[in-house]
């Protein structure tokens, strides 16, 4: 089949490579500017189309000019991932298999930003990943072609997360190419009853409140931990401590201890009492500094 690749991201290029390895003709590649964090960028994807003898675009949206560019390297479909802007109806008509989009949220649930987080907060017994057509008129409201899911547990971090993606966006762009390749394929609906938003997260959504439960928080920091900026608090009120990993510990008798008091260490780990009167082990955190942390059952985390 002749594809399009349209987006950013390592995870994008790499599914670019499976699918040409796989028998399909790359003969577009669009991107843009990438973000920060990204392993891949512009010159990577522009290797890539020349590589293919494909068209190469550079920009950050899509304009009324690029269809017939588009339309003239002759694709049937494209895949698509983190496309910074919303892909319209013009551009869309130029794919007549449609273009597939990589979400990582078992949709209609999580719809829009932050979704593995998100699901990992929520408390949900699977992450999902979700391939679906680029629908213009909504955000991620388009028809399902293929769904890959991850469990979700009490050790599983965003970094875990985001390993499983690695493989599993390849994979699944290839399948889900395969799939409408298939005679007689039809994408499935999504149910409007299952509906839910997620909104994007900031580096200071991490900030550990201890009234919480030692549930809520030991999910905040698994959905906090790298690749991302941490989960954190400050100890007494002045040096910040930023944690990568914890435990949730239920004391084996009743505790009476504000929210955010050391209880005792477990080796160099402070255990941390919570609001629902369990605890919070610190097993991997750095103090601001690079400094010790104080061994005083006086002190608090707040």
């Amino acid at each position: 089949m002749r594809i399009a690749v349209i987006g950013r991201t390592e995870m994008l290029y790499q599914a670019a490579l499976s699918a040409a390895a796989s028998g399909h003709l790359i003969v577009l590649v669009a991107t843009a500017a990438a973000s920060p964090e990204s392993t891949v960028g512009t010159a990577e994807f522009e290797a890539l189309a020349a590589r293919h003898d494909a068209a190469f675009l550079q920009r950050n949206r899509f304009t009324a000019a690029d269809a017939a560019l588009i339309r003239a390297t002759a694709p049937e479909c494209a895949i698509t991932m983190n496309w910074p802007t919303m892909i319209g109806q013009d551009i869309v008509e130029c794919f007549p298999r449609g273009i597939i989009n990589s979400h990582g949220s078992d949709l209609p649930e999580f719809r829009g930003n932050a979704c593995p987080n998100w699901a990992i907060l929520a408390g949900k017994e699977k992450v999902g990943l979700t391939f679906h057509f680029i629908d213009p008129l909504g955000l991620d409201t388009g028809d399902v072609v293929h769904k890959r899911f991850l469990e979700n547990h009490d050790e599983l971090y965003i970094g875990d997360v985001y390993d499983w993606l690695r493989d599993a966006v390849p994979q699944g762009f290839v399948e889900s190419l395969a799939s409408i390749e298939h005679p007689g394929f039809i994408a499935e609906k999504q149910d409007e009853a299952r509906v839910t938003r997620a909104y994007p997260r900031r580096a200071e959504d991490g900030r550990l409140i201890f009234d919480r439960s030692a549930e809520h928080l030991h999910r905040l920091v698994r959905a906090s931990s790298r690749p991302f900026a941490g989960a954190f608090c400050s100890y007494d009120g002045g040096e910040m401590v930023r944690i990568w990993r914890a435990s949730r510990i239920e004391p084996k008798r009743p505790i009476f201890a504000v929210p955010g008091q050391i209880m005792h260490f477990e080796g160099h780990a402070p255990v941390v009492a919570c609001g629902d009167g369990n605890a919070l082990r610190f097993d991997e955190f750095e103090v601001h500094g690079g400094g010790a942390l104080p061994r005083s059952v006086r002190a608090r985390f707040r």
